[in-house]
């Protein structure tokens, strides 16, 4: 299954992360922006080293070492009328977490016109509870691994 994830900021990484620990095949990571001093601190899967590189890119990375055998792919694009089918092509679903008014309308139209369903999470959290679930699930997943690793005897 390949799941499409639009928009790759708070809500977008933490579903990314959910995904991946849940043991979803193949993730699309779609998104233009690139991180900037903001998102440090307030991005759960955003770091120093990761500053001015895109946002997509910097996930895509972290989502290996949360499921190794996890595809993902960048896509550091934003969704525009032009390209907006292109990119969704090829998944099963949508998860629109883009965050943005011009380009929610654009996803759901290619979707539909690809037969894809959207998923739109909500946009209210509480970013202490989120991360604290998402510092949780990073150190199981870790924890996990350490535990293969030893009774591997690596």
């Amino acid at each position: 299954m390949n799941v499409a994830i639009v928009g790759c900021g708070v809500r977008g990484s933490l579903v990314a992360a959910l995904l991946a620990s849940s043991g979803v095949e193949e993730l699309s990571l779609i998104d233009g922006a690139f991180v900037e001093d903001s998102d440090i601190g307030s991005h759960p899967f955003q770091f120093t080293p990761d500053l001015l590189a895109n946002k997509s890119e910097a996930l895509t990375g972290k989502l290996g070492l949360i499921n190794p055998k996890v595809l993902a792919q960048p896509f550091p694009a934003f969704v525009t009328d032009q390209n907006a089918s292109a990119i969704l092509t090829g998944a099963d679903c949508v998860v629109d977490c883009a965050n943005d008014a011009e380009a929610s309308p654009l996803i759901a139209a290619a979707a539909a016109e690809l037969n894809i369903e959207v998923i739109s999470p909500p946009t209210d959290y509480d970013p202490e509870a989120v991360n604290v679930a998402t510092a949780g699930a990073v150190g199981a997943a870790q924890g996990e691994r350490v535990l293969e690793l030893r009774d591997a005897k690596i």
